[in-house]
């Protein structure tokens, strides 16, 4: 998985409530090798996973080898400091693929439809959604209630916001 994909996994979580941990940015997802093998981690990856390990962030590899934070094991305002002191070895997003920056669309129109008025759209290049701790009304029962009314149960967002 992608820093980006992970990153939408993270920021999803955060939004609900769900996970305990923060993020600032998500993607609408990069897909596991069609074949099944595993995908090397590119060194872009490496090096800021490893700067946000050095923070202190927990992660684990994936089934497919990739790397992604541990959604379980990282608390929000160490996450976001991380983010904050590795931002210049992000690696560059990929571009979203037609499908998964459509299911990212229909999901912040969801939101904002279900009263959360400032949800944004995602970046029409990457899928990229930025909300960050604070914009997510952490805790904000209108807030989880919305995210799991706009839950289609498939795909990156979908899977992300499911209990």
């Amino acid at each position: 998985m992608s820093r980006t994909a992970a990153a939408i996994v993270v920021s999803v979580f955060l939004a609900t409530g769900c996970s305990g941990q923060d993020a600032t940015s998500a993607k609408a997802s990069s897909q596991p090798s069609a074949t099944g093998t595993i995908a090397p981690v590119s060194s872009a990856d490496r090096a800021y996973y490893g700067c946000l390990e050095d923070q202190g962030v927990v992660m684990e590899s994936r089934d497919d080898g990739q790397l992604r934070v541990d959604k379980d094991r990282n608390k929000d305002e160490a996450l976001v400091t991380a983010e904050k002191q590795c931002a210049s070895l992000a690696p560059d997003p990929e571009p979203a693929a037609a499908e998964d920056l459509a299911t990212a669309k229909k999901f912040s129109a969801c939101m904002r439809e279900k009263g959360i008025k400032d949800y944004p759209d995602p970046d029409p290049e990457t899928g990229e959604i930025r909300y960050g701790a604070e914009a997510a009304h952490k805790g904000d029962p209108d807030f989880v209630s919305a995210a799991q009314a706009c839950n289609t149960g498939s795909g990156p967002v979908g899977s992300a916001v499911e209990n």
